[in-house]
């Protein structure tokens, strides 16, 4: 792709304002003082809480709400160690702390070191230069910050000038770290940055001045995430991020294959952050975070592995530190490429799983089901638990996916021009068309992961609905045959009343007749004539004993609603009396 033969992503983007400026190509080494500004000076009194809460409000826009503010930001925040960057810090450092988590790595090019003007960079892509005074180091969260107050001397052969800081597991005081040794140009880009990280945000994004303040830097950015499946021994044993918020699900017991007892299947929520910021193509930083809680067991040694290959972390080991990559665009465009492939095989290895063991749910599909089991069910309850819990998930992933495809597609239309070579300029880098086919790649492959998720969930929300209904049937079924039974019983309940009604006075006038005093005088004539009158009481009152118990409800109403018209016409009678009193 050159700059006389736009490309696919060449079309319609010719505005000055979305290419890159060219101010940026040009060297400045006035500038170059203020990355030595900081917004707190390393030897201020003042507790690190203190210094934090005004990191906060540099630059603060003037209607940024004074409440809640990044507060999901803070909250990370306070739970860093603070006191390790305090000047009478003691030596002693907490597990997390003194975890060896940041691969720094800083060099300056040696052959431009008199150079103003722009670089040739065709030279550069077939001979990187590997640079001088480089460091290359595995540190903690108090080493780099050292690291990083440490004066730039710009003006000499020193110069730390390309400086990359690849951070796994960011945690909570590497984080404040980075804050207080930042340069006071960067300090917004890197709190809008760390803010998008803890809240799982996705965001492409190229932030420039146009054209009025020739001192203004840039930064590049982007953070993409994902979800990665995993095995784990036990939910006891599942390692958590430092950042809170992050989520873990375990697979259903009835989709859980391959696994040993002791064993559960976990998808875990994990994102990739990148922030490349410079005051031109010369000097500028990259700050990578990755996410590795998830793996077990944990390779303890991968960043000291990276030093001892010298092979590039943030791209994946796919560059070198032995031929680094000078230029800033084609670097960040390098990691993206990388990083954006690295979440798609994570998602390619959650989609096509999850796609495999969901068809177990579809087994009945292909087979006709027998007259026993549409009669008896009994797995349906377990089934619509099964969808519902497979459709929960599918959203999840799906709404993801989503955000990354819709985020990506508003970037490639107004930022992605950045990184192609202006009108009449040579290309800078001849694999950036090779990068961009590699994205687009990626995302028809996220696009046709969304597409398959959102067939899955339309599938499973159909089949839910049709057990739902059956379970509707079989409980109406089932409600119609208990009040037929009730019926039932309620007329043989009747009839027994009946039968015993009947039977009540024949067993109390022959109990009565029993009696010793009774036989003496009684006769059967007597007997007769005193069970039939006490017996057609019995069966009046019986068969009548609902109206005997509502009348005198019925009597009552009746009286109730007589005496307003009683009282009507008492009023009208006294109203007529008067009238006729004052006409006399």
């Amino acid at each position: 792709m050159t700059g006389s033969q736009p490309g696919r992503h060449d079309q319609l983007y010719a505005a000055p304002y979305l290419r890159w400026d060219l101010k940026f190509t040009r060297r400045n080494p006035g500038l170059y003082r203020g990355e030595d500004k900081k917004v707190f000076k390393p030897d201020l009194t003042e507790n690190a809480r203190v210094r934090i809460d005004q990191f906060f409000s540099q630059q603060t826009h003037g209607l940024q709400p004074k409440s809640y503010s990044y507060q999901t930001l803070r909250d990370f925040l306070s739970l860093a160690d603070t006191s390790i960057f305090e000047q009478d810090a003691s030596t002693c450092l907490s597990t997390q702390d003194s975890a060896n988590i940041v691969l720094f790595d800083e060099r300056t090019d040696d052959q431009s070191l008199n150079t103003f003007t722009s670089r040739q960079w065709q030279g550069y892509e077939q001979y990187p230069p590997r640079g001088i005074a480089e460091y290359t180091a595995v540190l903690n969260s108090r080493e780099c910050y050292e690291k990083l107050i440490q004066t730039r001397e710009h003006l000499g052969q020193s110069s730390p000038e390309r400086r990359s800081i690849y951070i796994q597991d960011l945690s909570p005081s590497c984080a404040v770290g980075l804050i207080l040794a930042v340069s006071l140009r960067y300090s917004v880009f890197l709190r809008d940055f760390l803010s998008r990280h803890v809240t799982n945000r996705v965001y492409f994004g190229v932030s420039m001045d146009y054209p009025v303040r020739p001192a203004s830097p840039y930064a590049l950015e982007f953070h993409i995430p994902y979800f990665a499946l995993r095995k784990s021994f036990s939910t006891s044993e599942k390692l958590h991020s430092n950042i809170v918020g992050r989520r873990s699900g375990v697979f259903a017991d009835s989709l859980t294959r391959n696994c040993e007892p002791s064993q559960k299947e976990f998808f875990h929520e994990v994102q990739v952050s990148v922030l490349l910021v410079g005051i031109d193509e010369w000097v500028w930083t990259l700050y990578c975070l990755v996410e590795t809680h998830f793996e077990q067991p944990r390779d303890l040694t991968e960043l000291e592995e990276y030093v001892t290959s010298m092979r590039d972390a943030p791209s994946g080991q796919f560059g070198t530190y032995k031929q680094p990559i000078w230029n800033p665009r084609e670097y960040f465009l390098l990691v993206l490429c990388r990083r954006m492939d690295q979440a798609t095989l994570e998602w390619q290895n959650l989609v096509e799983t999850l796609d495999q063991r969901l068809k177990d749910l579809e087994d009945d599909t292909f087979v006709k089901p027998s007259a026993e089991s549409l009669a008896g069910r009994n797995s349906d309850i377990s089934r619509i638990n099964d969808y519902t819990w497979a459709i929960q998930v599918l959203q999840l992933f799906t709404n993801t996916l989503v955000k990354t495809i819709e985020s990506w597609q508003e970037f490639s239309q107004i930022h992605l021009p950045t990184f192609l070579p202006g009108e009449g300029q040579p290309d800078y880098s001849s694999q950036v068309p090779s990068h961009l086919q590699r994205l687009d790649r990626d995302i028809s492959e996220l696009r046709y992961f969304h597409t398959l998720l959102g067939q899955r969930i339309a599938a499973f929300e159909s089949r839910r609905s049709m057990r739902l209904i059956d379970i509707n049937e079989i409980l109406n079924t089932s409600a119609l045959m208990e009040t037929r039974i009730s019926n039932t019983q309620a007329a043989d309940i009747g009839l027994l009343t009946k039968v015993t009604v009947v039977y009540l006075p024949l067993g109390l006038v022959t109990a009565f007749f029993s009696m010793s005093f009774m036989q003496l005088v009684g006769s059967w004539r007597s007997y007769l004539i005193v069970l039939i009158p006490f017996t057609l009481v019995s069966l009046v009152i019986s068969f009548n004993l609902q109206f005997i118990y509502y009348a005198p409800r019925w009597i009552g109403q009746k009286i109730r609603m007589m005496r307003p018209s009683v009282n009507i016409l008492s009023q009208l009678e006294a109203g007529l009396h008067v009238g006729y009193d004052k006409t006399a």
